[in-house]
């Protein structure tokens, strides 16, 4: 049976709801949304800081929600891998699954998340500031048909995309170290403890 029920809350920013059943919606401002290892999941957050936990790729839809909250601050919205040793694979991901998120973060240790360039250029398009950061000491490979690197792979974004210097120049943002891609006036950061690789 399929529950299409909606978890609502108004939580402060410590503040976690987890869904208890698979297919339900969890609707709230500002604090932690949680799929409960659950299958089907939309969350949805509200204004301000709010991060989505994911154990699995069997979401139905993450929406980050507005990035200013009711003060004024500009804040980010972050997707955050939780199982140990998870493999998730975003690359058959389409277009309207996440909305709204400026950070993908490897929440525990062994983590490896497939992206196609596609997923990278729809993730940066939809960010609320034309950027994402993916944090942690996970691996990210970027899936492509028929490039043989990662610069490559990133260069089929289309339309003279240009790379940082030597394939992702370094930037530093919070005391942390990332590679820095500028793609199509967006701009891509993978944390420096991490791993980038190819998948092909």
């Amino acid at each position: 049976m399929t529950d299409n029920s909606t978890r609502d809350a108004n939580f402060s920013d410590d503040s976690t709801i987890q869904a208890d059943d698979n297919y339900v919606s969890l609707v709230g401002d500002v604090g932690t949304f949680n799929d409960g290892e659950k299958t089907g999941v939309r969350m949805s957050g509200g204004k301000g800081r709010n991060v989505f936990e994911i154990n699995n790729d069997d979401f139905a839809r993450i929406d980050g929600g507005q990035r200013v909250n009711e003060s004024g601050v500009e804040q980010i919205d972050t997707i955050r891998l939780t199982n140990e040793d998870a493999n998730l694979d975003f690359s058959n991901f389409k277009f309207e699954k996440i909305q709204g998120i400026e950070e993908i973060e490897f929440g525990a240790t062994g983590q490896t998340l497939v992206l196609t360039a596609e997923n990278i250029f729809n993730l940066l398009k939809t960010s609320d500031n034309g950027a994402l950061r993916i944090t942690g000491p996970g691996t990210v490979k970027i899936k492509a048909d028929t490039a043989t690197n990662v610069t490559g792979a990133l260069n089929e974004l289309g339309e003279g995309a240009a790379i940082g210097s030597g394939g992702g120049g370094q930037a530093t943002i919070d005391s942390e170290n990332y590679w820095h891609y500028e793609i199509g006036g967006y701009d891509l950061y993978i944390g420096t403890n991490g791993t980038v690789s190819e998948v092909i």
